[in-house]
């Protein structure tokens, strides 16, 4: 862009320098054949604007007329066409090269927020189910034996990763935890990694704590009473298993 700039003043220093000099033969001219100083200086200022005029004329109808027509002969001629051909591909293959490596940079940054997001998810996913093993271990610790403890916590895991329960071994729990309790425990870890909807949450108890719910048959009342109050259980309902006390 500053090359076309100091081109065009270039040009327009040689049209000036024209000008002024057909200008001053003009006004030589008018005092040699008798005319005062004042209208020589006009003829002077006109001779001036009458050469850029020219100028102007003869510059809009070449660009515009006599151009597009010299153009089409020129491009009829064999050697001038593979020419420009060859300008052409030089200029496509040129824009290429400049604009892989912009690709490729677009390409890498896509795939590194990828990365970073993944890696930003796993380890939310990993504090999450974290989370709920603690406080099932904190829950049901005092209730169970150690091995069913260690068994429902894998359990949690494969909700967590929603991978079907299949070939389980219920869990059987002290008499001390009533179906509200948990029920309770089946919203609260529900609520927490909010995977599923309420309904797979009520299959997941019905098969992990079979035991406990043998007189529940129905899945449906189990998803409805997920939430049913109850002062006198055991496992409160908790929003935030993250605020544990």
């Amino acid at each position: 862009m500053e090359d076309k700039n100091l081109e065009n003043i270039i040009l327009y220093l040689f049209v000036a320098c024209a000008a002024g000099i057909f200008a001053i033969f003009v006004r030589l001219f008018t005092i040699m054949v008798g005319f005062d100083a004042f209208t020589a200086n006009v003829c002077f200022f006109l001779a001036i604007v009458v050469s850029f005029s020219v100028y102007l004329s003869i510059h809009v109808v070449l660009r515009s007329l006599l151009l597009p027509w010299i153009g089409k002969i020129i491009v009829l001629i064999p050697f001038f066409r593979r020419s420009i051909n060859v300008k052409k591909l030089t200029l496509v293959q040129s824009l290429d090269i400049k604009a892989e490596p912009q690709a490729e940079l677009h390409s890498a940054s896509f795939e590194e927020i990828r990365k970073a997001h993944q890696l930003t998810e796993e380890k939310k996913l990993d504090e999450t189910r974290a989370t709920a093993i603690l406080y099932t271990q904190t829950i049901f610790a005092p209730f169970i034996l150690d091995q069913d403890l260690n068994r429902l916590c894998h359990y949690i895991e494969l909700y967590s990763e929603r991978k079907e329960l299949v070939q389980i071994t219920p869990i059987k729990v002290s008499d001390q935890i009533n179906t509200t309790d948990v029920y309770h425990f089946g919203w609260n870890i529900w609520n927490h990694f909010r995977i599923s909807d309420q309904y797979g949450m009520a299959i997941f108890l019905k098969k992990v704590f079979a035991p406990t719910l043998k007189e529940v048959s129905d899945i449906e009342t189990i998803k409805k009473k997920l939430r049913i109050q109850d002062q006198n259980c055991t496992i409160k309902l908790n929003s935030n298993l993250f605020k544990q006390e």
